[in-house]
């Protein structure tokens, strides 16, 4: 996938087994609102149509989309609770961090615990990405870094 020497390893986490078992399907659709609908066309060598469908709430035709194998490879899934369990210990030296919209549902002691957890598993000037409606709870830890129109926050 990458010929310049870079490897890339995905980890995913949710607290639903529920959630985690849909992420592994890696099955999208543009039917509705679903977020797909807009996806930048460039992106579609990624994936494979799968079907073709009759969408009734929209009274429309969808497609949907599962992410090639190739990638699929890359990404690993776990049911994980953040707020209670350790990180699980291979989660060292990441360069990246997404968690976007999950700190608005847990109170701000957690928020803390958490984003220290985050601090720990990040390498040296490693990224925690958050959501706009995330707050940083623990700017002792990370600097802001302003990327095009996004705030993110790198680990001092």
């Amino acid at each position: 996938l990458f010929n310049d020497g870079w490897s890339l390893k995905v980890f995913g986490t949710d607290i639903s087994r529920q959630v985690v078992k849909l992420a592994q399907n890696a099955l999208y659709s543009n039917a509705g609102l679903s977020s797909f609908r807009s996806f930048p066309k460039q992106f579609y060598p990624y994936f494979e149509q799968q079907q073709r469908g009759k969408d009734r709430l929209y009274n429309g035709e969808y497609d949907t989309f599962k992410v090639k194998e190739s990638i699929r490879s890359l990404v690993y899934f776990d049911r994980h609770n953040l707020n209670t369990n350790d990180l699980p210990l291979f989660l060292k030296n990441m360069d990246v961090i997404f968690c976007r919209n999950m700190m608005i549902y847990i109170d701000q002691p957690s928020q803390k615990i958490i984003q220290n957890k985050f601090a720990q598993a990040l390498s040296p000037k490693g990224y925690l990405v958050m959501s706009v409606v995330d707050t940083m709870h623990e700017p002792k830890l990370f600097s802001d870094v302003r990327m095009g129109t996004n705030m993110i926050h790198q680990r001092r």
